[in-house]
């Protein structure tokens, strides 16, 4: 099926399953963060100093890679909502429509579909 989708409904598709699959490592970067922050209170609470818990636990690492994470998952839900807007305007729908079906403002559903437009083809 989807070698006879077309352009737009194929980017939708391929948007989607980015955001997904981000979705899903930021999930067990999460989980794994929740570990690690259990860990930190174990060594806080047994009277080791803050900073040598943190580095103990690899504080340095970690937080860059939950930021990466987070900005990864951002950046692939604009690009969804894009190929959503995108694919909206092949169905025929409005943008008023599209905001309200995503629940966001009209404004920004304007924003969107002016950023679509400004992107090459």
């Amino acid at each position: 099926m989807f070698g006879r989708m077309r352009g737009a409904r194929r980017r939708l598709v391929r948007e989607t399953n980015e955001l997904i699959e981000s979705a899903e490592r930021l999930r067990k970067l999460l989980q794994e963060y929740k570990k690690v922050s259990a860990r930190l209170v174990r060594l806080v609470e047994s009277g080791e100093p803050v900073v040598d818990a943190i580095e103990r636990i690899g504080g340095p690492q970690i937080r860059p890679e939950l930021t990466n994470a987070i900005d990864a998952l951002e950046t692939a839900r604009h690009r969804t909502r894009l190929a959503l807007f995108d694919q909206a305007a092949e169905d025929g729908s409005s943008i008023s429509e599209m905001a309200r079906a995503l629940g966001i403002s009209r404004q920004l559903g304007s924003r969107l579909a002016k950023e679509l437009e400004a992107r090459p083809k």
